[in-house]
């Protein structure tokens, strides 16, 4: 038995004056090891990504109609590249809510919160290793694709603006995060089902571009796109690694003339400040309201 009965990660989340980041960085060693420790399931995650970068590879030679709409590239580009942008976006969307899902469920919401230790700590190391987990699969879907044929051309100037890029990315994405964890508490949403999360994958599936040029969709579903974070980091990605074209291919290139790459970052900003600002209020509120009728805690 360790030292008080208790395992390293549980005596740091009681310890009254831990260093954040120590507490932090603890966590996401805990999490890593706990899900490389099961190799089986590991390698299987892996090979499926394998699998289905090569099924859309022979979909790919059925599909493609508009080259003019594929950035210069082929049909598996342009999908290895949404698929490694995809990675980082629905781990955004998904990793709070799951975070806080897995602590209710585990029962160490309770240590959490009557340990020194703030609940955001403890949901940025999750959602820390959830981003580990998905660079491994963004590297996976970026390797199989290339050995089936995908053709990406990468400079130190696009690798230095995505690099600027991905940030815009990942929060605009972690503001319908923050909403869909908020979720939780707020509809009682705990059995890993809730709207926020249901509603954005949907629609960002069907008319985001992951799949399929904006392009080529109606109208009304066109419309769609231009509220969803996820159709500018698909656009923007696949203008630095693919070809900035001088197509337009969102609405919003309709609207504003000029370089269709910036207008992809301005697209990327304005999401950015409006969910992450309406993401930090709704789980204020979810919070709040969790803590006045006690339904974070789980009695067993």
């Amino acid at each position: 038995m360790p030292r008080n009965g208790l395992r390293p990660i549980e005596r740091d989340l009681q310890g009254a004056r831990v260093a954040p980041l120590l507490v932090m960085l603890k966590m996401f060693r805990f999490e890593f090891k706990t899900w490389s420790f099961f190799r089986a399931g590991m390698m299987l995650h892996i090979l499926s990504i394998f699998t289905g970068v090569a099924t859309y590879f022979f979909l790919g030679m059925i599909v493609q109609r508009r080259p003019e709409l594929l950035y210069g590239g082929n049909y598996l580009s342009f999908l290895v590249v949404g698929y490694v942008l995809e990675t980082f976006l629905r781990t955004s969307l998904g990793s709070y809510y799951n975070s806080v899902q897995g602590a209710y469920w585990s029962a160490k919401m309770e240590r959490i919160l009557l340990s020194a230790t703030p609940l955001h700590y403890y949901m940025l190391s999750k959602t820390a290793f959830y981003f580990a987990i998905g660079m491994i699969s963004a590297g996976a879907y970026l390797v199989s694709g290339i050995l089936l044929g995908a053709r990406l051309t990468v400079s130190l100037g696009s690798a230095v603006i995505f690099a600027g890029v991905l940030p815009l990315c990942i929060v605009s994405a972690s503001g319908l995060g923050l909403i869909s964890a908020s979720m939780f508490v707020l509809l009682e949403a705990k059995m890993g089902s809730e709207p926020t999360s249901w509603v954005v994958n949907t629609v960002a599936g069907l008319s985001a571009g992951l799949y399929f040029p904006i392009a080529l969709l109606p109208g009304w579903l066109q419309a769609c796109s231009a509220l969803l974070p996820h159709s500018y980091a698909y656009d923007v990605a696949r203008r630095l690694f693919l070809e900035d074209s001088p197509v337009a291919t969102l609405p919003l290139h309709k609207v504003i003339s000029g370089g269709y790459l910036w207008v992809d970052v301005l697209g990327l900003m304005a999401t950015s400040f409006i969910y992450l600002a309406l993401g930090i209020e709704a789980f204020r509120i979810g919070l709040a309201s969790a803590r006045r009728h006690g339904t974070l805690s789980r009695w067993v």
